[in-house]
């Protein structure tokens, strides 16, 4: 199976500590061995935000919900779904240009399928992560 994905996000700082953000999202997926695709669209919203606890530390969370369409590549539509993601962490800046970060995320797809059975998809995990600038 090949998978090719677009996932495109614009955001809006609407206060230091608060964003809000729109999500594309383009999912298909190509069953090699098979004369079978699917594709999933659909246009999310979000919204995050961060607290400063110290100069160094800041908390932060980030809720995201996607409606999807799913279809064949000739466009006919065989279903619908939905998609959701939550994370919360912390942050350690190390330097002006560098932080660490630890987080916890997950993830969720439902899909309901015309003529298929229906699915879920749940993804959790720990994130770490470093964080670099340019500048």
């Amino acid at each position: 199976m090949l998978f090719r994905s677009l996932n495109l996000i614009v955001g809006y700082q609407i206060t230091p500590r608060v964003s809000i953000f729109t999500g594309l999202q383009n999912i298909k997926n190509d069953w090699k061995d098979e004369d079978y695709a699917v594709e999933y669209t659909g246009l999310g919203l979000g919204v995050n935000g961060n607290y400063a606890l110290t100069p160094q530390w800041t908390i932060y969370g980030s809720i995201g919900v996607i409606p999807l369409k799913i279809s064949q590549p000739s466009g006919t539509e065989i279903g619908d779904g939905r998609g959701a993601s939550l994370e919360f962490g912390g942050s350690y800046i190390l330097e002006t240009n560098m932080a660490l970060s630890l987080s916890i995320k997950s993830q969720s797809r439902e899909f309901d399928y015309d003529t298929a059975p229906d699915q879920t998809h749940d993804i959790s995990g720990l994130l770490f992560r470093y964080n670099y600038t340019f500048r």
